[in-house]
This record gives C-alpha cells, structure tokens and sequence, in this order.
C-alpha cells in the first residue's frame, strides 16, 4: 500500500518519494542538505515513518543523529564530517537536523529521533531540554552533549573553551598595540559567543587606557559588512576582535571598499579558523578551533556509552590556538 504521508513528506521537501525512503533506511547515500530538508517535512507533518516501528521490535538502528544549531556555519559543517566519516567507519550513518537555535525545533527533532529509535545522538544545545533527555535516558538511548553541561549534570560532552579563546584574541590585538576595541562575538543568548565576549572583556579590563565596547548580531559575513560599514563612519577604533571568522571576514570587506588599511588602521581577528580565512584578501588572523576532531571525539564518546552505559562520563574541552596572519600583523 502506498504511504500517502511519505509522499506528502517528499512533496514539502521538494524530492522524491524514494530519496525521502533512502533518508530513513539508507541516509549514507543521500546528501546531508537533502536529509536536512526531510527532517523538516518530518518535523513539520509529525510523520512517523514505518520503519520506526520495526526498529522498535529489533531494539535500535545503525543510525546517529546530530542535532545542530546552524549548518550553514563552515565550523559547525566541518564538526559535522568529522563526526560523520567517524560513524562511518564503525558502520553508522549520521542523521542531521538543523534547529537555528529554536527550543522547539530541538525538542521536534528530539522525539523524533527518539521515535526513529537512533543509536545515540549529538546534541548542541539550546537550552539543556531535561525532560527529552530524561525520555531518551529511559529509551536507551545516550546523548553527548557539543557544549558543556551544567555542573550537577551527567552527561558525556565536547567543547571548546570559549571563555579562553575570547582572551586569546583580545590579548594578542592588546600586545600589537590595540587599545579601542570592538567586540562582535555574535548573537545574545548562545554560551559560546557570550564566553568569548567575557573572556575578551576580562583581557581587556586589566590593561590600563584599553576600552572595549561590544555589538551584538547575526553570525554571517552580510552581518559582518554592517558592522564594518558602521566603523568606517563612526571611526575611532583600532582592533576588531569577531566572534566567528565569517563575520570578520565581512568586516574585512567593509574596510577595504572604504579605503582603511588593515591592519595598521584596524586590526581584525576572527574565531574558528576555517578554510577561507587563510586565502582571504588580507589573510585573516583567527582562533582555531579543531572543528573536524571535536566531531570525531563526540563519537568516540557516543561509542563508549554504547559499550558501557554505565562508566563515568567524560567533559572533553578543546584549547583553542592563536593563528596570526597579515590582518593583524604589525
């Protein structure tokens, strides 16, 4: 019989009825972008597919999914294959679903992972939703988190030290001779971009004559050039430290199409070191992050709840490293 919920799935997502039969039974051949936009359909219809139930007569599937704020994020996207081609090789597939930081479409794609009897799941945050975890615990099923947990939580996690990487940034533009700098670590309310907000404003504070003044917005290049034309007319700074490279990488745009020099007129650093920055116009000084290898340890985390539900839970955090290019080379 003919599943007319499935073809309504495939009608919303824009694919055939089989790609959206492949995305649950065999997503390892079907573009990540693609199962993003089933996952939606999904989301949006509350269909749950047959397969759901006959994973739940066998106990669970060879399935993962990872849940994450924004794939379009070259970070985020990087952490992703990571964590892909891991799962890949001990025979898993990735299942990914993109929240763009809602509660409620993390909650959607929460149960219905949990409906589709996954493995295990990856999970960046946006809120710690207790009661799906407390569903997903009962289920069997384990949760590593791609953020770290509160302090009286249990739970395995991955993460990089946001609070240290903001300082790294501002005391590099404070020891080539910065003292006026803007902040623009990125939207209000999301843990890592408020840590480098705090660790970059303590860096700052403890030198004399330094002053930091902080814009919040979007995370994207086109962010990146408002807040870049926006200094060109207001002035008076000297150092742009940038919560992730994408804005900066705008803010370099801006710069240049007004004729200010970086770095001897403003110096600019980003966040995340993705592949671009190094082959911008003015190759851009950043924060790396080990985007691919966070990925692959969240796996390994997720393996070893597989194998032992009961061992003690590991927090796992990534130093960052200052990368230093021509944008702020003095």
């Amino acid at each position: 019989m003919k599943d007319t919920k499935l073809a309504e799935v495939a009608r919303l997502a824009g694919v055939s009825p089989g790609t959206v039969s492949n995305a649950f039974n065999r997503p390892n051949v079907v573009a990540a972008e693609t199962i993003t936009r089933i996952m939606d359909a999904v989301a949006e219809l509350n269909y749950v597919p047959n397969g759901a139930a006959r994973q739940l007569r066998v106990g669970s599937s060879s399935t993962i999914g990872l849940v994450l704020h924004d794939l379009g994020s070259p970070f985020l996207a990087s952490l992703a294959e990571g964590a892909e081609e891991h799962a890949s090789g001990r025979g898993f597939s990735l299942l990914i679903a993109t929240t763009n930081r809602s509660p409620d479409k993390q909650r959607g794609y929460l149960e219905l992972f949990e409906e589709q009897r996954v493995k295990g799941i990856l999970l960046q945050p946006n809120g710690l939703p207790q009661d799906s975890l407390e569903r997903l615990k009962l289920r069997g099923i384990p949760v590593v988190l791609l953020d770290p947990p509160p302090s009286d939580a249990n739970i395995s996690s991955v993460s990089g030290d946001d609070f240290e990487g903001g300082r790294i940034a501002a005391r590099h533009l404070l020891e080539i001779g910065c003292r006026r700098i803007l902040v623009l670590p990125g939207p209000t309310g999301v843990r890592s971009f408020d840590e480098r907000e705090l660790g970059a404003k303590e860096e700052i504070d403890r030198v004399p004559g330094a002053s930091c003044f902080t814009s919040r917005s979007d995370t994207t290049m086109t962010a990146g050039r408002a807040a870049g034309e926006q200094l060109t007319r207001e002035g008076g700074f000297d150092g742009v430290f940038a919560g992730t490279d994408m804005i900066a990488l705008g803010v370099l745009q801006a710069l240049a199409q007004h004729g200010v020099s970086v770095p001897n007129d403003v110096a600019v650093i980003g966040y995340d070191d993705i592949e671009i920055a190094s082959v911008a116009t003015v190759p851009l000084s950043s924060v790396r992050q080990p985007a691919r290898r966070m990925g692959q340890t969240a796996i390994d985390l997720l393996f070893e709840r597989f194998d032992a539900p009961s061992s003690a839970r590991h927090q796992v955090v990534f130093r960052p490293e200052l990368v230093v290019r021509s944008s702020t080379r003095r």
